[in-house]
């Protein structure tokens, strides 16, 4: 982080919009401390306009839960920064490229795993709850 506040002192970018880069990027920067390990992936601070932070959400239905953690948000965001306030309001919106999406795993099964689970399967009395593993199977398997 410190290199980039160098970089930025030496941009010639105009004071305000320094200023705007150093408060985002301390944000940036401490993300997971201010919205918590589990928010952390599906919101984004985006942008900083004047006094207003703009938080991207990656689905719609967090807006409200979002919402209702605004002043604690701001006090988290605010904390960072020892003399000023930078933010004083915080809006949120949806932006559904934020959505992480798990990458699939590629299973590999030796053949005599494969033959165990079905031999198993065989020795099911219950046709239905049989029918029902063998679909699972199948398609476990197939991956």
């Amino acid at each position: 982080m410190e290199a980039f506040k160098q970089a930025l002192k030496h941009s010639g970018l105009p004071p305000k919009v320094l200023k705007k880069s150093l408060v985002l990027g301390k944000i940036l920067e401490n993300w997971e401390k201010i919205v918590g390990t589990t928010l952390k992936d599906w919101t984004k601070p985006i942008e900083l306009r004047e006094d207003t932070l703009i938080i991207g959400v990656a689905h719609s239905y967090l807006v409200q839960s979002f919402t209702a953690l605004n002043l604690e948000i701001l006090k988290r965001i605010n904390a960072l920064f020892k003399k000023t306030h930078p933010v004083k309001r915080i809006q949120i919106k949806v932006y559904p490229r934020l959505y992480k999406e798990e990458k699939k795993v590629k299973r590999s099964f030796n053949k005599s795993e494969v033959e165990k689970c079905f031999k198993i399967l065989e020795n099911l009395k219950d046709p239905e709850l049989k029918e029902e593993f063998l679909k699972l199977f199948k398609v476990y398997f197939s991956q």
